[in-house]
């Protein structure tokens, strides 16, 4: 059976050195575990979590003091701008009314975006993340048409998320 062992390195130090162990010949990357991958597993055990998914961070006591997030009406670009100011790689994404989370936008979301698809970051962060992971009805080239979310129009973002 072969040993797991989990690193968690710092974003700007992405060197299997940063890890503190020493590595070895044999030591190889077979998995990588985003931010994602974690709220997607939350998600599909959430009947488990029945009576923890009510509370918010505080009430869990998972909070370290600092939650970075953005309002889903937000421009992507801006919330892009505002974690490169911060030196973040992801923050979370709110409901502007309820300021529930209902989102994650992460530096991996710009990951494949083309040249001609630049124009997707003058959306918002709510469209913006529906279109670059095939979430409801609006289609990519249908937002570089200048098209909206409907549900981004009149403000029910947690049916667009």
């Amino acid at each position: 059976m072969a040993n797991t062992t989990v690193i968690n390195i710092t974003p700007g130090s992405e060197r299997l050195s940063a890890s503190g162990l020493k590595v070895r010949e044999t030591l190889q990357v077979t998995h990588v575990v985003s931010q994602s991958d974690v709220v997607k597993l939350l998600w599909a055990n959430k009947g488990v979590l029945a009576e923890a998914l009510p509370q918010t961070v505080e009430q869990l006591e998972l909070d370290d003091g600092s939650v970075y997030t953005a309002p889903a009406s937000m421009s992507c670009l801006e919330a892009l701008s505002q974690m490169a100011r911060d030196h973040k790689s992801s923050m979370g994404v709110t409901d502007p009314a309820t300021g529930k989370l209902i989102g994650n936008l992460s530096v991996s979301d710009l990951r494949g975006l083309a040249v001609e698809e630049f124009p997707l970051l003058l959306l918002s962060v709510g469209e913006y993340i529906a279109v670059r992971r095939q979430l409801g009805s609006l289609s990519k080239a249908d937002a570089l048409a200048g098209k909206r979310a409907e549900a981004a129009t009149t403000g029910k973002w947690d049916e667009l998320l």
